[in-house]
């Protein structure tokens, strides 16, 4: 019976190597990494790994006011240790500032595609 890439690729997400990958799926080493050289197959991956990780962010993202919330929480008790006070704090700051600087150049290269865009339409 034929593994399909989707089996493969399940394994290799599954599978710390792709020793493991391979016999997961009843291939040998060889029979995977020939599999894994081909266009399609690389496609497919790769379109497997967006997916993963967009589902992956959306989770973290459904998560974020609780886990802001928990680090002010934190920060603000005046009963826990100040070193964790001051490391909720630390945290909080540098996440917000990394939030902000990533926020801010996603508008702008979303403006920047806009400005591509338009240059396109007019044939600029």
């Amino acid at each position: 019976m034929r593994v399909t890439d989707e089996e493969i690729i399940n394994a290799l997400f599954s599978n710390g190597t792709n020793r493991t990958a391979a016999a997961a799926v009843g291939l040998t080493e060889r029979q995977l990494y020939n599999r894994t050289r081909a266009p399609t197959f690389r496609e497919k991956l790769a379109e497997a790994k967006t997916a993963l990780l967009e589902r992956a962010t959306n989770a973290a993202e459904s998560r974020l006011s609780t886990a802001v919330s928990v680090m002010a929480e934190i920060m603000e008790d005046n009963e826990t240790a100040a070193g964790t006070r001051v490391a909720a704090a630390d945290g909080l700051i540098r996440n917000t500032l990394k939030l902000l600087e990533l926020t801010d150049v996603s508008r702008r290269l979303d403006e920047i595609e806009k400005m591509l865009a338009e240059a396109e339409t007019n044939g600029n």
